[in-house]
């Protein structure tokens, strides 16, 4: 009998656990004829947004998935009634909201009630405006203006042809690369740019910045965290980098033409590697400051670095393979 017992017993916690980690499912699919030049607009609680683009596509293809960690399709139909979901189109725009269907939440509620994901594919052209409460963004290789804000969660964009401005309170930022300006600000989490074709403005109160290639003007502010930036050469822009609480790290070119103007902490150090023509107009290297003039000198990089040291990095000329063989052949 106590066998029989013990059995119903580990019987009972199994039957607990496959409750524990049930979910049930909802997918909801909407497509959209939309003309060239289409946008897209998103304003969502939480979950994931992202952002496909499908070659040649002339449509917008809306596929959400919501979830829930629920028993039955009862208790999610209980859920759903927490959320208003509307899609809609107006000419060659597509709107999509999630909200909340009352304004203030009890306590003991469970919110978010669902999680909802959002595949969205569209058309290669296309500009995109995504607001969300708590939910992370995903946006693919595109051509058109990003505009990406989120309270919590990340965001990240592939290579895109155009613009980019992406705010967040709690989350990252990670942006591939942008032909147009870049305009970038977080609150807590880290910044990372490829490559940014235009200028680029990256401000944090507390991760990492990174820009790895810049060929138009920079400004980057970050407050407890230290950045780094490379140059592309020839450097046309003027580029301000002040930090606090960490170091600064550069990197160009040896070809290239710039004025530095380095400040880093009273117990920090200013210090030059790699080929780098460089000569001394003030300050010391070794010291917390430096003047300076790359080559022939050029566009002016400033860098106040408070709390932290300054690397300057130069590095040879990566070679023209296809300039380089013509040379040779002739």
């Amino acid at each position: 009998m106590s066998r029989f017992i013990t059995s119903l017993f580990v019987f009972g916690l199994a039957m607990q656990a496959v409750s524990a980690f049930a979910m049930v499912e909802r997918r909801i699919e909407r497509t959209f004829d939309v003309p060239l030049g289409a946008e897209l607009r998103v304003n969502t609680v939480s979950g994931l947004v992202n952002v496909i683009a499908v070659p040649f596509a002339k449509t917008i293809e809306v596929s959400v998935i919501q979830t829930a960690p629920v028993d039955t399709e009862a208790q999610m139909d209980k859920r759903l009634r927490a959320i208003v979901l509307d899609m809609k189109q107006d000419g060659g725009v597509v709107s999509i909201k999630a909200k909340s269907r009352w304004p203030i939440i009890p306590f003991w509620v469970t919110s978010p009630p669902v999680t909802l994901t959002y595949v969205i594919k569209v058309p290669p052209r296309c500009d995109v405006t995504v607001t969300t409460s708590d939910a992370n963004i995903e946006i693919g290789e595109l051509r058109g203006r990003m505009t990406l804000n989120n309270e919590k969660g990340n965001i990240f964009t592939a290579a895109i042809d155009g613009p980019v401005t992406a705010k967040t309170r709690g989350g990252s930022i990670a942006i591939t690369a942008a032909t147009g300006p870049i305009s970038a600000h977080t609150a807590l989490g880290e910044i990372t740019v490829g490559r940014s074709g235009s200028s680029a403005l990256l401000v944090t109160k507390g991760g990492y910045i990174e820009l790895q290639r810049a060929s138009g003007a920079v400004t980057v502010k970050s407050n407890g965290s230290g950045a780094a930036v490379g140059f592309v050469t020839p450097i046309q822009f003027p580029a301000t980098i002040s930090t606090s609480g960490g170091d600064v790290a550069l990197s160009l070119d040896s070809d290239s033409n710039a004025n530095l103007d380095l400040k880093a902490s009273v117990f920090g150090e200013i210090t030059l590697k790699g080929p780098l023509p460089f000569k001394v107009t003030g300050g010391s290297v070794g010291s917390s400051s430096l003047k300076g003039m790359v080559n022939q000198g050029g566009s002016p990089i400033t860098v106040d670095a408070s709390g932290g040291s300054i690397e300057v990095q130069g590095f040879a000329p990566i070679l023209d393979p296809i300039k380089t063989t013509a040379a040779t052949t002739h």
